[in-house]
């Protein structure tokens, strides 16, 4: 009896601080909540503004890959059409009740944030992560000022390409004897190369671990292909021309630290150089592909800091939720410090506010050379990491480990996504 009391005690004081870490994740969301209700009306960037042209010219049927609108701001629309296509029922409901876009057009901005807090609680439990530091992951992405920033306040769209993406991580690669229509993973991962392309910059790790590589990369292209043949057919030179060959032609600009180039250089110089550092990041990629899931995307999306001409701080926000999982997990402290790095660069050195300076100008080269350093420094510690961690399982003994387990040894994150 004695023990059956001490039993229901135990349990009881179990539920307690289970209902107690909930109600803390729910308090975490509910804050977050209010703050985005704030701060969407307050303010939107340029980017905004292109959603918000580009959506009227497709409700009118109009191709503004091959008539540039002349509300657009900047140059031609750089991307492919379907975050246009989600953006076409907000601008409907916007004019049919003559109200501000601004609301409208930022909802499915703020679902994709909501759609990456879901992913990092699923990834948590996946990861065996406790409740409590699942808030605390949860808050370090809700809460972040540069997501806040980025989404609610200017209106970019990078989370919700965050959010399709981890979604289809979850699921992972294309299992074998599955049928066409049952590859969610592939039709997830298409919709987020789709938005925007640098999801792509994954790839290569699929293709060295994926099995069911050649279906996944076909499902992408295809998907991509299928989603953009309106505008593709009707003017592919055009087409071409906007989503692929435009912003080959720009020269270094805001956080890249070959903006130091610009100003000592002649713009086809510093364009010729910014091509082919291009080509050292693909094959940084490759290098990198045997690193765990996790621990890739993190590092994939940090290496384009490192090697990219043009570099925004929305471009910092790719890294933050694979930052926010590797710190819960307890993988180092090195990405607890690049998630502190990205989030203090991003809120300080933006479009808005600029404390220090401005973006790509003479007086901030020093925080862009600065972010490339230490990015650079912490893609080293990932490699030497991994290759401690080979050496280590090289010097067992291979009757007590099988191919599997040696796998867990250096890459210890969950390795089942790949069957």
């Amino acid at each position: 009896m004695l023990v059956d009391d001490a039993q229901r005690r135990s349990r009881g004081r179990a539920a307690v601080d289970n209902l107690v870490q909930r109600a803390t994740l729910r308090n975490v969301l509910f804050v977050g909540a209010i703050v985005r209700l704030v701060l969407v009306p307050l303010w939107f960037g340029q980017d905004f503004i292109v959603w918000r042209v580009v959506s009227q010219e497709l409700l009118h049927g109009r191709d503004f890959y091959s008539n540039k609108p002349a509300a657009l701001p900047g140059g031609p629309y750089a991307y492919l059409p379907l975050f246009a296509y989600l953006e076409v029922p907000f601008r409907i409901i916007a004019n049919l009740t003559h109200t501000s876009f601004t609301f409208w057009g930022k909802i499915p901005i703020l679902l994709g944030d909501a759609l990456v807090a879901w992913a990092i609680v699923k990834w948590c439990t996946k990861m065996g992560v406790t409740q409590a530091k699942t808030t605390v992951a949860v808050a370090m992405w809700w809460l972040n000022p540069l997501v806040l920033f980025n989404g609610a306040l200017y209106g970019r769209f990078d989370s919700l390409v965050l959010g399709v993406l981890m979604s289809s991580l979850l699921i992972g690669p294309p299992r074998a004897g599955a049928r066409w229509y049952q590859a969610r993973s592939t039709f997830l991962f298409a919709a987020s190369v789709a938005l925007k392309t640098f999801p792509a910059f994954l790839l290569p790790w699929f293709w060295r671990n994926a099995k069911q590589r050649n279906r996944l990369f076909a499902g992408i292209i295809a998907l991509c292909a299928v989603w953009s043949l309106p505008f593709s057919l009707n003017d592919p030179s055009a087409f071409i021309h906007s989503t692929v060959l435009y912003d080959t032609g720009k020269v270094p600009t805001n956080l890249s630290w070959q903006v130091t180039l610009v100003h000592i250089m002649s713009p086809d110089t510093t364009r010729a150089i910014g091509t082919f550092i291009l080509i050292g990041f693909v094959i940084t990629l490759f290098m990198l592909t045997k690193l765990d899931l996790l621990e890739y995307c993190a590092a994939a999306f940090c290496a384009f800091v490192v090697f990219g001409k043009i570099v925004n701080e929305q471009y910092l926000v790719w890294a933050i939720p694979f930052l926010v999982l590797l710190v819960a997990a307890g993988r180092g402290k090195y990405h607890g410090w690049m998630l502190a790095a990205f989030t203090v660069v991003g809120t300080f050195v933006n479009p808005l506010f600029h404390p220090i300076g401005r973006q790509g100008k003479l007086s901030t080269l020093w925080v862009n050379i600065g972010l490339a350093v230490g990015t650079a420094a912490y893609l080293s510690w990932q490699w030497t990491t991994h290759q401690q961690r080979k050496e280590v399982s090289v010097h067992l003994d291979d009757s007590f480990l099988d191919e599997r387990d040696r796998e867990l040894l250096y890459a210890p994150a969950p390795a089942d996504i790949v069957p």
